[in-house]
């Protein structure tokens, strides 16, 4: 993106505007850690936002899990039994060593699960409804829609969206699970309630247990998730030319186990269900489906 000029900027940047544009750029990375700061600035004067875009764009990308190992451990894991290269030799020593529960000081059981759980390793990303509403409704109204519309990420492209295991070289085209689900894939994050999309797709291969256990009548191995523990993105499916024949589509593999998995949930209902589609019953009561 082209970087702003003086040309933008005009009365009421005050004192602002007589630093470059490179101080600024040292403001905003000052202000970094936290977005709405960032985007309080941005809104102050319309230059200070074209210079501050990239900042907002950064702060998006460290608030996801882009990159990062992902694994929905159970509750039955056992040390002995984790997806191989999961850990490393610290890691994996840690696991193996003795916690006290943070509630009773008792010793509990090791492994992957209580390890996560009793020490609240957990990483709260933030979200636009984390924005206080006393504080967004001392804005006027139209600083108030312009900071909503900047703590979102803004995911338009021109180019189709996948998601993609970054450990194993493989990727799911946003296009073919929004087919099954009966929505557009121009922005595979937009609509949020559509029954199943590339969160689906994740979560049905990244759980792991040692028990086999799922409460489900779906008789495959969700519990030995094949991208457990492994790293992934969301992005628009672009690749560098001799890049393509790196990677491998399982789109229609991990369509198919959709399928079987709604199949088994839902019975001759299944597409009616995973479309999202609602039916009025005999008696008269709306039937939604979430009944």
């Amino acid at each position: 993106m082209a970087r702003p000029t003086r040309r933008v900027a005009d009365a009421g940047l005050g004192t602002l505007r007589k630093l470059p544009v490179e101080i600024i750029d040292c403001i905003f990375h000052e202000l970094s850690d936290d977005l709405v700061s960032v985007i309080c600035f941005c809104l102050a004067h319309k230059f200070l936002l074209a210079v501050g875009q990239t900042t907002i764009d950064a702060c998006h990308r460290e608030r996801t899990f882009a990159g990062t190992r992902i694994i929905c451990i159970g509750s039955g894991d056992a040390t002995d039994d984790l997806p191989e290269d999961l850990l490393t030799d610290e890691e994996f020593k840690e696991v193996t060593s003795v916690i006290l529960d943070p509630d009773n000081n008792e010793p509990v059981k090791n492994g992957l699960y209580a390890l996560s759980s009793c020490t609240q390793r957990y990483r709260k990303l933030e979200r636009q409804e984390d924005v206080p509403n006393s504080f967004l409704y001392r804005l006027p109204e139209h600083e108030r829609i312009s900071l909503e519309a900047l703590m979102k990420p803004n995911y338009s492209s021109p180019h189709p969206w996948a998601l993609f295991n970054l450990s194993k070289h493989e990727y799911v085209r946003a296009d073919a699970v929004a087919e099954l689900g009966g929505y557009s894939a121009s922005d595979p994050l937009r609509d949020c309630h559509a029954e199943v999309g590339l969160g689906s797709v994740l979560l049905g291969r990244v759980c792991w247990s040692s028990d086999s256990s799922i409460s489900m009548p779906y008789d495959g191995n969700l519990h030995r998730g094949v991208w457990a523990g492994d790293r992934f993105k969301i992005s628009p499916l672009i690749f560098k030319p001799g890049e393509e024949e790196q990677w491998k589509d399982v789109s229609e593999e991990v369509v198919a186990e959709l399928i079987a998995i709604w199949k088994a949930e839902y019975d001759d209902e299944w597409e009616d269900r995973i479309q999202g589609r609602h039916h009025w019953h005999e008696c008269g009561f709306y039937c939604c489906h979430y009944c």
